[in-house]
């Protein structure tokens, strides 16, 4: 990891995944103090917090990190460096899959290919129109819209549907905190 990005997810399922446990105490308040200076200096225009973003999911994510790079594409390529000392340290101590952590720890999650034959998205062609999330919240009901459509060499999760084995169409965004 460089300069700072990435680490709170990286410990977290290291900690969950490995065996620990965070524990959330009510009464106790976490404060974060920015300085007013860094102490440190960033390597020119390097995103820092990406490439570390993109060590996590590439350790951590198993066959999940898919979802991830629907979201951000941009940064499927890129040179996130070695992780062999991470890969080695997970398999040492006897970590838990990804998936394991998605149904013991994080359930509630949706899990975007449950059940789906298909994915597309819907188009007028006459409009060049989408049927779009507009990033309205995917956690409540909420009406979805038209949007403008984007290339199909793009995954605009926005627009990614999916056809279930229920024949539904399902329009969910898909948020890695």
């Amino acid at each position: 990891m460089e300069i700072w990005g990435g680490e709170n997810l990286e410990m977290s399922f290291r900690i969950w995944m490995c065996g620990g446990a965070l524990e959330i105490i009510p009464c106790s308040h976490v404060g974060h103090v920015f300085r007013s200076f860094h102490p440190y200096k960033f390597p020119g225009n390097k995103d820092t917090h990406g490439i570390n973003t993109v060590r996590t999911v590439e350790v951590w994510m198993d066959d999940f990190k898919k979802y991830f790079y629907y979201q951000r594409p941009d940064l499927k390529n890129i040179d996130y460096g070695d992780i062999t000392e991470r890969m080695e340290l997970k398999k040492q101590l006897k970590c838990k899959s990804f998936e394991w952590y998605l149904k013991n720890i994080y359930h509630e999650k949706f899990m975007f290919d449950k059940g789906v034959i298909a994915y597309g998205t819907v188009r007028n062609p006459l409009t060049h129109l989408c049927l779009d999330t507009l990033n309205r919240d995917e956690d409540k009901s909420e009406p979805i819209g038209y949007f403008h459509c984007k290339p199909q060499s793009d995954i605009v999760i926005n627009q990614l549907l999916s056809y279930t084995e229920n024949e539904n169409l399902e329009l969910k965004k898909i948020v890695l905190k």
